[in-house]
């Protein structure tokens, strides 16, 4: 479990960084560096991989607990005292799926937000759409 948690971990910090180096390098490039650097940020393939390594790593914090379970569990096996390492275990267990919920807590509430601001934007994004129909069916393509 720790090597997963390790490549989870590694994989999102090398994700992350990059995007960030990469956006910043992108927005000092020029007079249009926003534009491009917004291009990049959102574009498919970077948005899916930014979402993968964040998921990744809020993944491997609970799996993290769980394995230190396991370990505290073969340590106190060596030494033949299984009856202290129980309450360690079983503390760390729960702690891993509080963890778990906590997260999904987050992701249904961001859920919940995101689709309010969407619903919020819909009447806006229609209106500008009929004005900018509006502006081009004018008399022979004026709007003055």
């Amino acid at each position: 479990l720790m090597c997963i948690v390790f490549l989870l971990n590694l994989t999102t910090v090398i994700v992350l960084i990059q995007q960030l180096f990469m956006t910043y390098r992108l927005l000092t490039v020029g007079p249009c560096g926003f534009e491009i650097a917004k291009s990049y940020y959102l574009n498919p393939n970077i948005v899916t991989m930014r979402h993968m390594a964040v998921k990744g790593f809020f993944l491997s914090l609970p799996l993290f607990v769980a394995s230190s379970s396991c370990m505290v569990w073969t340590e106190f096996s060596h030494a033949g005292t299984h009856t202290l390492a129980i309450p360690v275990v079983v503390f760390l267990a729960v702690m891993s799926l509080v963890m778990l919920f906590i997260n999904k807590k987050h992701q249904s509430i961001f859920k919940e937000r995101y689709n309010m601001a969407k619903a919020h934007e819909e009447p806006l994004m229609s209106h500008i759409e009929t004005m900018s129909h509006r502006s081009r069916g004018g008399f022979f393509g004026l709007d003055v």
